[in-house]
């Protein structure tokens, strides 16, 4: 066997398995049309009535929403969802004044430690409300942050 070969193919299945591994490569056709309506949705309520399919939401107080009250960089926004509720099967962040409200959709595993963070972007002041679903139910909480203009405080 030429060692450059060997040496090639190996790399190439070490990266294979490297990004298989990382959740890089998955069938993206069978997920592809899950959340289309809902991420193409322009108001947060229809963008809502897609994620839940028909079934009735309420608010929980074992969700806790947690961004700054003020925002300066509205490019930038830092969001945690945290959660007590069992067995999540998704975390869902609206942000209703944006021009497509729905920012992301989170599908954990079974090792879920009941945490998402990220930093979302933000046109204007608004609320950011986390649609929990989980085998009893679906469950939002929400929190409202101010967007400043030009980062200045203004």
């Amino acid at each position: 066997m030429d060692r450059r070969l060997f040496l090639r193919d190996s790399l190439a299945a070490s990266t294979l398995a490297t990004a298989a591994a990382a959740g890089l490569l998955r069938p993206v056709k069978a997920l592809a049309g899950a959340f289309d309506t809902a991420f193409q949705a322009e108001t947060a309520e229809s963008a809502l009535a897609a994620l839940l399919e028909g079934q009735p939401s309420s608010a929980s107080d074992k969700i806790a929403v947690k961004a700054p009250e003020i925002a300066e960089n509205g490019a930038k926004v830092p969001v945690q969802v945290e959660t007590s509720l069992e067995q999540v099967q998704s975390i869902s962040i609206i942000v209703p004044k944006n021009p497509m409200p729905l920012i992301a959709v989170y599908e954990p595993g079974s090792e879920f430690a009941g945490m998402v963070n990220t930093r979302i972007k933000m046109r204007e002041t608004s609320e950011v409300i986390a649609l929990v679903r989980t085998p009893e139910g679906a469950f939002t909480a929400q929190v409202d942050v101010k967007v400043t203009l030009g980062g200045c405080g203004g």
